[in-house]
């Protein structure tokens, strides 16, 4: 699940794998995952009433399994095998705690919830409620001071930018995410966070929205509280538009309260009027980004 939004009887989501046989699993893009469904599943495509789009979605009906993030943590959490990745998930946890973390609220998703790993697959981690996952962040930020082998290294973040294939050139991908604080290596293993809002942050949102192009906005943000969140929200300083809600972790805390921003990506008008900027429209968020411009970017974060 991308969004607690649900319409139609339908949850309203993002493939990412699917099995091609009985061991094998198949990850994609965007672009494919469509046209896989295109081609194969198309009842699984949704034209969204409520956001204006075209969504992937699930009937309630057809849903057989649910899966907790949090139930991985406690699975992992002791792991003492020689699997890599769960290795290493393990001793993130432990560590985590040793530091003051609430693992009560840590939960992992991806591949590793769905026992889909394999040696080069990274973890993601997310973290239950903004005061936890600032925590989390002081922690990684420790950490990083403490001991640069669990930074990432170039390799790792290399091979993380061409994973996004978003609108930044490395260095400025480098740049942004190094102040963000929500990744770790943990012996050649990339670890992300991010955070979950423990209430739904769209309450405001009137539905239907209505798209009405793509924009660029050049804008001051005046509240960061909850550029971390799922879906990130830019509160700014606009004549016309107000919010900048993004959808993709690539662009989740990439600029600060205080900092000039340029952003690229469609608008839409809510039932009240209104309007928000959207980034992440897709996972790779092509043709869309936020950027920090002038001299206000800072590492201090």
């Amino acid at each position: 699940m991308v969004a607690d939004l649900t319409e139609s009887g339908k949850y309203l989501c993002s493939l990412r794998y699917a099995l091609t046989d009985s061991e094998n699993v198949r990850k994609f893009d965007t672009a494919t995952a469509r046209d896989f469904l295109k081609k194969t599943c198309p009842h699984y495509l949704h034209f969204s009433e409520k956001l204006d789009v075209l969504l992937e979605a699930v009937p309630a009906q057809a849903v057989k399994q649910v899966l907790h993030p949090q139930d991985a943590v406690k699975r992992l959490v002791n792991y003492a095998g020689d699997e890599k990745i769960s290795r290493a998930a393990g001793k993130v946890i432990r560590d985590l705690a040793s530091h003051g973390a609430d693992t009560d609220r840590l939960g992992i998703t991806g591949s590793v919830l769905l026992g889909f790993q394999n040696e080069s697959s990274d973890i993601d981690f997310v973290v239950y409620g903004q005061q936890a996952f600032a925590r989390v962040r002081d922690i990684i930020r420790t950490m990083h001071q403490e001991n640069a082998h669990c930074r990432l290294d170039a390799p790792m973040w290399a091979e993380a930018w061409q994973r996004r294939a978003c609108d930044l050139d490395l260095a400025e991908y480098i740049k942004y995410e190094t102040r963000k604080f929500n990744k770790l290596n943990y012996d050649g293993v990339k670890i992300d966070f991010s955070c979950v809002p423990e209430n739904s942050l769209l309450d405001d949102v009137k539905y239907p929205v209505k798209k009405s192009g793509v924009h660029i906005i050049r804008a001051r943000v005046i509240d960061d509280s909850d550029i971390f969140s799922s879906p990130a929200i830019y509160r700014i300083d606009h004549e016309e538009i107000g919010e900048i809600l993004v959808y993709t972790a690539t662009y989740a805390g990439q600029a600060f309260s205080g900092e000039t921003i340029e952003a690229r990506g469609p608008v839409e008008i809510d039932g009240n009027g209104m309007r928000r900027m959207v980034i992440g429209t897709s996972r790779e968020a092509s043709g869309e980004y936020l950027r920090v411009t002038g001299q206000q970017f800072s590492n201090k974060a």
